[in-house]
């Protein structure tokens, strides 16, 4: 008999203070349900949008229909198809890190590199997500997986790429010293190219032209550089090449005359094969001439 007066004042307690009716209540529920739902992570609530200004990759995610972003992790490939790295990366707007592995629990390739966004602390803000990444290659596709507080969901990657169309053709190139060049057709040659110096000692940077026919710089493309670091008698030389290009060969002579044993063909250059010499013994001011067979045309 106590315990049925207890239920009956709880009872009464309950209708008179919340009004809790058993339709009521139902309806209660189902309210709190359907805005439980509206919150669940399901795949396309996400809007990823993204955009590429040269080597810039900004992403921004509309998150304000579904649960806050903890995770983000990207994986993406280069214009020769490989995936980015922790070198390629300049700078990013938001701290990352590079892994392997499936992390946070988000199914991916895990063989290659992918950019990891770490603990991100917007669970506050359920409004727009910005994040901008530079890269020291051009992109042309990638895919992003968006880990919310219970899911995670891929998303391909809408870029646009910018990579320059590469030929599989080669070019002839030869480094060019400014006021340090002379031509080849200054001295006596049909042959187009320079011969730079003298150098005294020091640290010099030449650039790079292929294709500069009549040792015209209109006519050429900039590929690269190459320097030369003249020091007690050893000079080191290191060729550079940009991308899209690619060094196939190389042909180099430094000493103290202008032209190697009075010639000015590639195959008679005391040194080939690398792309980076290193020459000894040597004196006073220095001539250089360096060669190079550029694939990428």
């Amino acid at each position: 008999m106590k315990n049925l007066s207890h239920f009956i004042l709880s009872l009464l307690l309950c209708i008179s203070l919340f009004s809790c009716t058993q339709d009521e209540v139902g309806v209660q529920t189902e309210d709190a349900a359907q805005q439980m739902s509206a919150r669940k992570p399901i795949a396309g609530n996400y809007i990823v949008s993204t955009s590429q200004d040269g080597y810039t990759l900004n992403i921004t995610i509309d998150q304000s229909k579904t649960q806050a972003v903890s995770h983000l992790l990207l994986q993406v490939l280069d214009c020769s198809g490989n995936y980015v790295d922790g070198d390629n990366v300049i700078s990013s707007s938001v701290p990352i890190k590079f892994t392997t592995g499936s992390g946070t629990g988000c199914a991916f390739n895990n063989s290659f590199s992918f950019i990891k966004f770490d603990n991100l602390d917007i669970y506050q803000n359920q409004g727009i997500f910005t994040l901008s990444i530079t890269f020291n290659v051009p992109i042309q596709s990638g895919n992003i997986l968006i880990k919310s507080a219970t899911n995670c969901f891929p998303f391909p990657l809408n870029i646009t790429p910018n990579c320059n169309t590469q030929g599989t053709g080669t070019e002839t190139a030869y480094a060019y010293g400014g006021n340090y060049a002379t031509c080849f057709r200054n001295i006596g040659f049909s042959r187009w190219g320079w011969t730079n110096g003298a150098y005294t000692e020091g640290d010099y940077t030449l650039d790079l032209y292929a294709g500069a026919g009549q040792c015209d710089l209109s006519k050429g493309t900039k590929v690269g550089t190459v320097t030369l670091s003249y020091h007690s008698g050893t000079a080191v030389v290191n060729y550079n090449v940009t991308a899209p290009y690619t060094l196939e060969e190389t042909h180099l002579y430094v000493g103290n005359q202008m032209l190697y044993t009075g010639a000015v063909a590639p195959g008679l250059s005391p040194y080939s094969g690398s792309t980076s010499y290193t020459i000894n013994n040597l004196s006073g001011s220095v001539y250089i001439i360096a060669h190079a067979v550029v694939g990428g045309f």
